[in-house]
């Protein structure tokens, strides 16, 4: 394999017919590196930076998550918790033609299901 090439800005469209994204990968020397992805595997592709963003943070644990005004809020179509035949807890998002699914400790998913019951009651009020 050639050096790899240090990424500096990444940018994207979807395909008129949007079965692909296409990606131009502008990296710090020598041109920039187009490409193109399957609708398909947006999933698989955004599971792969996760768990490689994971792993690196465990290497190296003076990374940070982002801060609040860094993060670009997503639209998310469906939400769903579920469980694994062994127990562990899911919450599945689905954003556009990825889905997401994160394990949490069950303590999670009673948080998680707490903050739903006050925020849909705030919102009742707020509605009435």
């Amino acid at each position: 394999m050639p050096d790899p090439q240090l990424v500096r800005f990444v940018s994207g469209e979807v395909e008129p017919a949007g079965r692909y994204l296409s990606l131009r990968i502008e990296v710090a020397a020598g041109n920039p590196i187009d490409l193109q992805l399957a609708a398909t595997d947006i999933s698989a592709f955004s599971n792969l930076l996760l768990l490689l963003g994971l792993h690196a943070s465990a290497q190296r644990p003076e990374l940070k998550a982002s801060q609040a005004d860094d993060l670009i809020p997503l639209p998310v179509q469906a939400l769903s918790v579920g469980e694994l035949i062994d127990g562990t807890k899911l919450l599945v998002m689905e954003v556009g033609a990825t889905s997401l699914a994160f394990a949490l400790p069950s303590e999670g998913i009673e948080e998680i299901g707490q903050a739903f019951m006050t925020m849909s009651a705030s919102a009742d009020r707020h509605s009435a």
